[in-house]
């Protein structure tokens, strides 16, 4: 890029068809301290595409009246299997890697790897196909169906909450949206918050039991796409 060829690019428009926190994540995730880095609008397209067929996606999916007709966040079931536990896993030590690194180009990969990880999942267990059987089940469902869909959706809702409060540093107001989207309480947006629910590593209350993974409800009003498809 130089100045005197004429291939610069003008950083107003850049927000105006990104908007600031796309760039800003593009910026920290791609830009150079050390060395010089590559810039390109195709650059900030791609980072744009994986932001919303990983995050953007997952949250459309996860609260689609098709998969979650009740529009809850269910609680965590016990019974989490190798493909659950290894997501656990991953979750569970974002906050340490974000805590020694801060919010480096390498941190910023691991932050955002789950989201992909989590999709990759949501394929996998065919949360659609289980929502089918128990709309055609005469009591509305239960058994294995359920529990497993149950598991996806708590899994994917735990991935977008925990993804969600250690990205808010470099984008807050899409990790706003985000978590409004989910139903996060404000209270519970902090640092000390971003583990998996109800796990060893949980904030807890007085009592010993944990402070926050209950079941809770989805916002009624619909959300608007978290990055909307590019112009």
């Amino acid at each position: 890029m130089s100045k005197s060829l004429g291939n610069v690019a003008d950083p107003v428009e850049l927000l105006e068809r990104f908007g600031a926190d796309a760039v800003r994540y593009f910026l920290m995730r791609d830009g150079g301290i050390e060395h010089d880095a590559e810039f390109s609008e195709a650059a900030v397209t791609k980072r744009y595409k994986e932001l919303a067929g990983q995050l953007g996606n997952l949250a459309m999916r996860c609260s689609a009246a098709s998969v979650n007709p009740e529009g809850i966040v269910p609680l965590r079931d016990d019974g989490l299997g190798p493909n659950e536990e290894k997501l656990a896993g991953m979750l569970t030590n974002l906050r340490g890697e974000s805590k020694c690194e801060g919010h480096s180009q390498h941190t910023l990969k691991s932050v955002s790897s789950p989201g992909l990880s989590t999709n990759g999942y949501w394929n996998d267990r065919k949360p659609w196909e289980l929502a089918a059987t128990l709309a055609s089940t005469a009591d509305g469902g239960g058994g294995e169906p359920a529990r497993h869909l149950r598991t996806t959706l708590f899994m994917a809702f735990e991935t977008l909450r925990v993804v969600g409060l250690l990205l808010q540093p470099v984008m807050p107001t899409k990790m706003a949206q985000l978590l409004d989207s989910i139903g996060v309480p404000p209270g519970q947006r902090t640092w000390r918050y971003a583990v998996l629910a109800a796990s060893e590593s949980a904030p807890r209350d007085n009592d010993g039991t944990p402070g926050f993974g209950g079941e809770r409800r989805l916002p009624t009003a619909k959300a608007p796409a978290l990055f909307p498809r590019l112009k």
